[in-house]
């Protein structure tokens, strides 16, 4: 299980995802919900995390949404998160910086 204090440099891409929602929901606090196979009963974990900074994540929300509706160059676009590399379509030319999972 993964302690709370680690959240964000294990599951960045769930936390980085639940932070956009929340912000386009104005809503300062989410929920992730983490599933652990190996945990014999009570398999699910809830994490509560809170934003402090609602308006600043939705402007980056809003920035990555008008660089897909520009058509922006892969290298202009924010990196894949590492695990997903493998499977970037854009993969050297993008901003992943060739680094594989």
């Amino acid at each position: 299980m993964i302690d709370r204090d680690r959240l964000p440099q294990e599951m960045s891409w769930n936390v980085d995802r639940l932070a956009f929602i929340c912000a386009l929901a104005e809503s300062a606090q989410g929920r992730l919900i983490l599933y652990y196979n190996a945990i014999p009963d009570d398999k699910f974990m809830v994490y509560e995390i809170g934003f402090k900074d609602l308006p600043t994540i939705r402007a980056e929300v809003e920035r990555r949404v008008a660089l897909l509706e520009s058509g922006a160059a892969p290298d202009k676009l924010p990196p894949c998160p590492a695990w997903m590399y493998e499977t970037c379509e854009f993969a050297p030319h993008c901003g992943c910086g060739g680094v594989p999972a």
